[in-house]
C-alpha cells in the first residue's frame, strides 16, 4: 500500500485503519487520564512518534485543552504533513527516527512520548528507549501502543503485515526484560498494561460488548496492547 493510501484511508470514516487508529486514541485517552489524575500533571508536553499526520496531537489537544501545552509530531514522511500548519503549540518535523541520532531535542524537554504503532517499525528499541529516557523529564512517561505478537505474526502470515517493514514484535515481557532491567545507561518501570480491541469491528463495539468484558477475557483475546512506563532515574 502507498502511503498516500494509508494517510487517506488513517482519515476515512470507514475502515479497519480508521477504526483502529479511533481505538487507539480511546487507549491513549484512557492512559493519559490516569497518569494526569495519578501523578497531578498540570503541563503537558508530547513528543508523537512516527505520527504520520495530525490526528493524534489534535486529538490530545482538545481532549487535554486545560494542560496542553507543546506537541512535537515526528515523522520521516511527509505526506501526512506537508499539509499542516505548525501553531504555538503544535509543530511537526521530518526525522528518520531509525538513524537521525541523537534526535533534535534538548535533555528532559518533553514529559510525554506517544508511540502509536510505532515501535515495531523501529528497528532498534532499545536504541529508541536510551533516547526516549534522555528527552524525558525525571518524571515522564511513554506510551507504547501496537499489535499483541501473535497478531502481528499472523499478519505477516496473511501478507497485512510485511516483515521488512515490522522488524521489532515486541510484548510487554520483552520490553521489561530487555529494555528495563540491569540497564546501566537508562530505565524505566511499567506504570500501567491492558489490553484492548476485542470487537473486530464498529458495530460490535458501539454494543459494549468490550466495556462488559471482564479483564482476563481483554488478556485473552485482546487483539492490541497499551504499555505505560514511567522514567526511573539511574
Amino acid at each position: 500500500m502507498r502511503y498516500d493510501d494509508y494517510i487517506d484511508k488513517r482519515k476515512s470514516e470507514k475502515g479497519i485503519f480508521s477504526y483502529g487508529l479511533s481505538r487507539r486514541l480511546n487507549a491513549i485517552e484512557k492512559g493519559l487520564k490516569l497518569i494526569i489524575k495519578e501523578e497531578n500533571i498540570h503541563n503537558l508536553y508530547v513528543l508523537d512518534f512516527g505520527c504520520a499526520d495530525d490526528v493524534t496531537l489534535n486529538f490530545i489537544q482538545n481532549s487535554f485543552y486545560d494542560v496542553y501545552e507543546k506537541g512535537v509530531g515526528l515523522d520521516i514522511f511527509v505526506q501526512g504533513m506537508d499539509f499542516l500548519n505548525n501553531t504555538n503549540k503544535t509543530s511537526f518535523i521530518k526525522i528518520n527516527l531509525s538513524k537521525e541520532y541523537p534526535y533534535p531535542f534538548k535533555d528532559q524537554s518533553f514529559n510525554i512520548a506517544i508511540c502509536s504503532a510505532f515501535l515495531k517499525h523501529h528497528p532498534d528499541p532499545k536504541k529508541l528507549l536510551s533516547e526516549i529516557w534522555r528527552i524525558l523529564k525525571s518524571d515522564g512517561f511513554i506510551l507504547l501502543l501496537d499489535p499483541n505478537p501473535w497478531v502481528v505474526k499472523l499478519g505477516m502470515l496473511v501478507n497485512y503485515f510485511d516483515k521488512k517493514y515490522v522488524p521489532s514484535i515486541w510484548s510487554k515481557n520483552n520490553i521489561e526484560l530487555e529494555c528495563i532491567e540491569d540497564n546501566i545507561k537508562y530505565k524505566y518501570v511499567s506504570y500501567f498494561y491492558d489490553k484492548y480491541w476485542i470487537a473486530p469491528n464498529k458495530f460490535l463495539y458501539a454494543l459494549g460488548i468490550e466495556k462488559i468484558c471482564p479483564k482476563i477475557i481483554r488478556k485473552l483475546f485482546g487483539l492490541h496492547q497499551i504499555l505505560i512506563l514511567k522514567k526511573h532515574p539511574i
